[in-house]
């Protein structure tokens, strides 16, 4: 099997670029203990799915990770 096939978008001309983000990543840094108590916070009132996309500064994909 081949390699997946990667999402492209077009512009205004029809013209087909890949999907490629403009901000840089940002570097890995670790969790402080307030956002550990606020992430616990809102799991408990919002529930994971929800919690997880609420934590300033960080990704749902960070927060998911951190809840584990």
């Amino acid at each position: 099997m081949g390699k997946p096939k990667r999402k492209h978008e077009s512009d205004s001309d029809g013209e087909v670029k890949p999907n490629i983000r403009d901000d840089p990543p940002t570097k890995a840094r670790k969790w402080t203990g307030d956002e550990y108590q606020l992430l616990l916070k809102l799991v408990v009132e919002k529930g994971t799915s929800e919690a997880f996309k609420s934590v300033p500064g960080r990704t749902y994909n960070q927060t998911r990770l951190a809840w584990r």
